[in-house]
C-alpha cells in the first residue's frame, strides 16, 4: 500500500491553537517527533560546522567513557577523561 503525503501551509497560531486540542497521550507523542528532529538539526548544524572547519565530525566517541563512569556513580572524571586521552592517542584513532 503506497502513502500519498500533502504539504499544506498552516500558520504558526493554527499549529498552536491544534496543539493545545491534542490529547495528553499525542501531546507526549509530538514532543517525542519534535525532541528527534531537534536533536537531528542540530547534530546537522554541528557536523556542518566540523566539516567546514576541517574537523572530524565523531568528536562525540571521546565523552562515552566519562559518561559511562559519572553514570555509575565515581566522580573523578577527569581522571577517567585524562586516560581515554591517552589510550585514544595511543592508538591513532
Amino acid at each position: 500500500m503506497t502513502q500519498s503525503s500533502v504539504r499544506l501551509r498552516i500558520s504558526f497560531e493554527s499549529l498552536v491553537e491544534a496543539i493545545v486540542s491534542l490529547s495528553p497521550e499525542d501531546k507526549f507523542r509530538l514532543r517525542q517527533i519534535l525532541d528527534q528532529e531537534i536533536a537531528q538539526s542540530q547534530e546537522n548544524v554541528q557536523t556542518t560546522f566540523l566539516k567546514e572547519r576541517g574537523c572530524s565530525p565523531p568528536v562525540k566517541v571521546g565523552l562515552q567513557p566519562t559518561s559511562e563512569t559519572f553514570s555509575s556513580g565515581r566522580t573523578d572524571i577527569s581522571a577517567s577523561h585524562d586516560q581515554f586521552i591517552v589510550q585514544h592517542n595511543q592508538t591513532g584513532s
